[in-house]
């Protein structure tokens, strides 16, 4: 089985040293199978190792978030809700909004305790 395709500046197999531009090249079965079995699995090495793919990224920091309510399940707002990294002692502070919501973004990952206060509450 022969394929037929154009490809600009394609060495073909049979005459590797001659330089064609835009001409049309017959390629072989065996080739397409050489191609495939040798130049794939060098790119997928290639791209894992210089950390093509973003998902396998470990992420340094996440996002806390949250909703302060009462006993009957309104929201609370005006409420300090404070986090604390068990580990490096790291604290920030966030008030929440007119429906009791927090929120705390770019925290390293890590342990915390997390407190809330209200006067009166």
């Amino acid at each position: 089985m022969q394929y037929n395709l154009s490809w600009p500046n394609f060495r073909d197999t049979h005459d590797r040293f001659a330089h064609h531009s835009c001409s049309t090249h017959t390629i072989k079965e065996e080739h397409i199978y050489a191609i495939a079995f040798c130049f794939v699995p060098a790119i997928l090495i290639l791209a894992i190792t210089t950390g093509f793919f973003p998902l396998m990224a470990q992420f340094t920091t996440a996002t806390l978030g949250g909703a302060v309510t009462d006993a009957s399940g309104s929201a609370v707002p005006g409420a300090k809700v404070t986090v604390q990294n068990m580990n490096t002692d790291l604290t920030r502070s966030a008030t929440t909004t007119n429906g009791g919501v927090y929120r705390f973004p770019i925290l390293p990952v890590g342990t915390y305790r997390l407190t809330v206060e209200k006067e009166g509450f």
